[in-house]
């Protein structure tokens, strides 16, 4: 397969970059200027989700029979694609489940999922594609906002979680750098125990374990600071929900429970 990519951005760079490392003809080329696609077997437009409507009547002129044309976006699905629909060629949405914060600095994607849809011949290309970078394939009509937000709520809230560890790192003597390594790379590990044991299997801490007096500890320990705390209480009582799911006896939920209720006492 010749493949072009359409976009120089983050997902353009990484995808462009993954396949030709798995042996994929590939040719990226910018969005902006002249559109010239050449020969091409399938082309993957990366590019923002506004932009995809307008480059796919861009490129529908050039398009031959039995090309292939895969958008990247998660928010959009393959309707964003009509103008290349029109045309007669098959068209599809291939979206990768990956976190790209430089384009110089891409992950791997081995390992990783990428979403597919789209029509019969599309989903079976991203599928070999796909297959080619040694990631996974979930195929089915998922795209659109409400699985964009689960995506966005687990990076950003992540990444908003790990600010406020970084800061409590940091108050008790370690540098930022080392905050963030050590913090960065337990949280490889829990995405690593997610793979592999699934949920609720993969909580781990004092609450899956029924452990009041270590989280009053924890409650103790942040009263000097009321943002971070406030942020341990609404994500503690999500992770007792789970550890509940998981078998955690009711006598453990109830008393935690209580105490993540609890108001500090006023002196």
């Amino acid at each position: 397969m010749k493949v072009v990519v359409v976009g120089r951005g983050r997902v353009g760079s990484l995808l462009a970059r993954e396949l030709s490392r798995a042996g994929v003809a590939v040719r990226l080329i910018a969005s902006r200027g002249r559109l010239a696609i050449g020969k091409a077997d399938v082309v993957i437009v990366a590019v923002r989700d506004p932009a995809i409507e307008a480059t796919s009547e861009r490129l529908a002129p050039q398009l031959e029979k039995g090309t292939v044309v895969l958008h990247c976006a998660g928010n959009v699905g393959p309707l964003a694609l009509h103008a290349c629909a029109e045309r007669g060629v098959s068209t599809g949405v291939m979206h990768p489940l990956v976190s790209i914060a430089d384009k110089k600095k891409t992950p791997v994607v081995s390992g990783t999922t990428f979403v597919i849809d789209g029509d019969a011949r599309a989903r079976a290309v991203a599928r070999r594609l796909v297959k080619s970078m040694r990631a996974l394939s979930v195929v089915g009509s998922f795209h659109g906002a409400a699985y964009h937000a689960a995506a966005v709520l687990l990076v950003g809230g992540s990444l908003a979680n790990l600010v406020d560890c970084v800061e409590l790192l940091r108050n008790v003597g370690l540098s930022k750098r080392d905050a963030v390594l050590a913090l960065g790379g337990l949280l490889r590990g829990v995405g690593e125990n997610v793979m592999t044991l699934g949920i609720p299997a993969a909580l781990t801490g004092p609450i899956v374990r029924g452990d009041v007096a270590t989280i009053s500890a924890h409650l103790r320990a942040l009263e000097s600071a009321p943002v971070s705390k406030a942020a341990y209480i609404a994500v503690a009582q999500r992770m007792l929900r789970v550890a509940q799911s998981g078998g955690l006896d009711a006598k453990s939920v109830r008393a935690i429970g209580a105490k993540l209720r609890q108001r500090p006492s006023k002196k």
